[in-house]
């Protein structure tokens, strides 16, 4: 995954973000389609609904859920490698606790 990089669906797009891929099965709140700029949203590749319930949001709770997501991850890499470069765009508001950090 070389080529894709950790963007912020909240930060405004740019040149150099490339395909701007949305990772969350939620639309994110407080951004429209337009603003978002988001050029493909996959939804397959985010963490399922059990896992992401079961993180809600408590810090305390991260590391065990990115070990699980690792894993279910590993069943979906092709699907996000074939889109080659771009920006991976988890709506979050803390970059240190998003399943995609660097």
């Amino acid at each position: 995954m070389s080529d894709m990089r950790i963007k912020r669906i909240y930060e405004p797009a740019s040149d150099d973000d490339g395909a701007r891929i949305l990772v969350d099965r939620l639309w994110p709140r407080g951004i429209s389609k337009e603003a978002a700029q988001v050029s493909i949203r996959l939804k397959e590749i985010a963490p399922s609904n059990e896992l992401r319930t079961s993180f809600s949001h408590m810090p305390s709770r991260f590391t065990k859920c990115a070990r699980h997501y690792d894993v279910e991850l590993s069943a979906r890499r092709a699907t996000l490698l074939s889109y080659g470069a771009g920006s991976l765009s988890p709506a979050t508001r803390s970059m240190g606790q998003t399943q995609w950090r660097a």
